[in-house]
């Protein structure tokens, strides 16, 4: 996602290829996604993982991770005319 030019004859040497306004937002919709997989799969006896353990050495499911992702995703990533500069 972070591919760097590196072509001195297109000037387009250490500049990023594409913008990265979007990258927060692909990003946590990938870890929506695989967090769906990992329950999907644990469900199945696939995977034997279900939880992850937090900094704080709490255990959070994978169900409660993706849950909180869909609780916050609107409120972080909703773009209005209020905040969006080209609407």
């Amino acid at each position: 996602m972070n591919v760097i030019g590196s072509n001195e004859k297109t000037s387009n040497k250490g500049i990023p290829a594409t913008s990265r306004n979007g990258a927060p937002v692909e990003t946590v919709a990938l870890l929506k996604h695989c967090l769906e997989f990992a329950i999907k799969a644990n469900e199945k006896k696939l995977y034997p993982f279900d939880s992850v353990n937090t900094a704080s050495g709490k255990k959070l499911t994978f169900k409660d991770w993706s849950d909180r992702i869909k609780k916050s995703f609107e409120k972080n990533f909703w773009i209005t005319g209020e905040n969006n500069k080209d609407a």
